[in-house]
């Protein structure tokens, strides 16, 4: 079996705030996302995956490069211009003569595409795509299926007073090498927004396969901080032996080389601590967390369910909840941030500050102290 990964999303949206450098794999704790998307493949039996790549194609094929040490065997097609989703895949035709199934860069699942593939066979349509009920569907694209869950309409992105149904498609798509016939040559060309209306008014036959299995968009915060828990729970205890722990830890934890927890705090899995970690006495981390080289955890903190990213400082009493801290960061005492806040690479919080939920703050950035601040923080460009 064949599959595409369209690798061009891969945290787009969250890129710019976490790195003082973009780099083109966001990770999920310790492994990037195609990391996961492709021993996901390889475990459900599909053994050739395309990877549509654009910009700094390099460093995946750097990282991946055959797909043997995965057990897949990669190929790789490059745009120079994006293309779109469909475009992309168009642009790697030339492997696809069978049918074959997509995956978007940004998605990891528990949705086997290789079952959604024999029910695909079963309909015998051109396109079935993975759908699945949420509570929030004007986010993705809306399908509307009939008792034979064919697909009747499709809406990408709608207002919600616009939604028809509370079905969305999750981007992972079966596909019959017809559907090129359909898809311009050398022109952006989009699957939900494009093609499938087209399809659709030609009267192809297109169906929805219904899931209820764990499934997120990692191109959102939200759906980054739930993906990194899913990967979590699979963690195996491990504590390096030149690692100092005198806290509590209960698992699954894994702390890797250098790292000091001192008396009386917690840690609670499934987390991840990383490299030459300090996490001083009375601090506690709950469950979801990641904790990336060289950070420290100040005295008496709460970091729960929040990622951290390298050289970062919580001060003493800080509190993080559900958020984002990117590299080289400083936060100070008893300062608060909310859940699903990013605080970009470089960033000063002063002490007793409050950041409040969903707030979005650019890279180096510094927040006066006792501040209380929503909303999106960046620089003004002049």
């Amino acid at each position: 079996m064949k599959a595409v990964v369209l690798a061009g999303g891969l945290g787009t949206r969250l890129r710019p705030l976490t790195y003082t450098r973009p780099k083109p794999m966001l990770p999920i704790a310790d492994k990037p996302i195609l990391y996961y998307i492709l021993t996901s493949l390889k475990d459900q039996g599909f053994r050739e995956v395309i990877i549509t790549t654009n910009y700094m194609d390099h460093v995946i094929r750097e990282y991946f490069g055959d797909g043997s040490k995965i057990g897949v065997k990669l190929v790789y097609t490059r745009e120079k211009t994006p293309l779109g989703t469909a475009g992309g895949v168009l642009n790697a035709q030339q492997y696809l003569d069978e049918t074959f199934a997509v995956i978007q860069g940004d998605n990891v699942t528990e949705i086997n595409l290789a079952d959604e593939m024999k029910y695909h066979k079963h309909k015998r349509g051109v396109v079935t795509i993975a759908v699945k009920k949420v509570p929030d569907p004007w986010r993705f694209g809306v399908v509307k299926l009939n008792r034979s869950n064919r697909i009747v309409k499709f809406f990408e992105k709608p207002k919600p007073e616009e939604c028809f149904s509370k079905t969305i498609s999750t981007g992972l798509y079966v596909c019959e090498p017809e559907i090129f016939d359909y898809i311009p040559p050398k022109t952006p060309y989009d699957f939900a927004r494009d093609l499938f209306p087209d399809l659709l008014s030609r009267g192809k036959p297109m169906y929805g396969y219904r899931t209820d299995a764990f499934w997120v968009d990692v191109g959102s915060l939200d759906g980054y901080v739930a993906a990194t828990l899913w990967v979590l729970k699979r963690l195996r205890n491990y504590v390096a032996e030149n690692s100092e722990v005198e806290g509590k830890v209960a698992g699954p934890v894994w702390i890797g080389e250098n790292v000091r927890v001192e008396r009386d705090a917690k840690i609670i899995g499934p987390a991840l601590i990383e490299d030459d970690v300090v996490v001083k006495k009375e601090a506690v981390v709950t469950p979801g967390a990641v904790i990336k080289n060289g950070v420290t955890v100040g005295k008496s903190s709460k970091l729960n369910g929040s990622i951290v990213y390298e050289n970062t400082e919580l001060g003493d009493s800080s509190r993080l909840r559900k958020c984002v801290v990117a590299e080289n960061c400083t936060i100070g005492q008893k300062a608060s941030i909310g859940d699903y806040v990013i605080i970009g690479a470089n960033c000063v919080v002063g002490e007793y500050a409050k950041i409040k939920k969903n707030a979005r703050i650019w890279p180096s950035i510094r927040i006066n102290p006792r501040s209380v601040v929503s909303g999106i923080i960046r620089k003004v460009r002049r």
